[in-house]
């Protein structure tokens, strides 16, 4: 995310709350969201706002809690590596060639 799709993003969230965002703040939020996208920060800030209990203007962590919350890809899943375990394939050190053969496999077999 870029400092321009940052500004116009966290400036309506803390008028919902009220919070006047110090220049030093800003660069805060900025720091610790920067390496996400502009629309995995919008949704978490978004999800955050309807899930969140709390009513004040968030920290940064609360939001990027939301980001890391996405859901894993399904072989990164524990059901996902045992079904590759189960297949002949070791689920810690499958390549993703190896991962897709898989799914071919399970899903067409022979």
């Amino acid at each position: 995310m870029n400092k321009e799709q940052f500004k116009s993003s966290i400036q309506p969230f803390a008028d919902l709350y009220g919070a006047n965002l110090t220049p030093e703040v800003s660069r805060l939020w900025f720091t610790s969201v920067c390496p996400y996208t502009y629309e995995e920060f919008v949704l978490a800030f978004s999800k955050y706002m309807s899930e969140s209990q709390d009513r004040k203007f968030p920290q940064p962590g609360q939001v990027i809690a939301y980001i890391d919350k996405k859901e894993k890809p399904f072989f990164e899943t524990d059901e996902g590596k045992n079904l590759l375990v189960e297949m002949g394939y070791n689920g810690e050190n499958t390549t993703s060639r190896l991962r897709n053969r898989a799914v071919s496999s399970w899903i067409n077999p022979a």
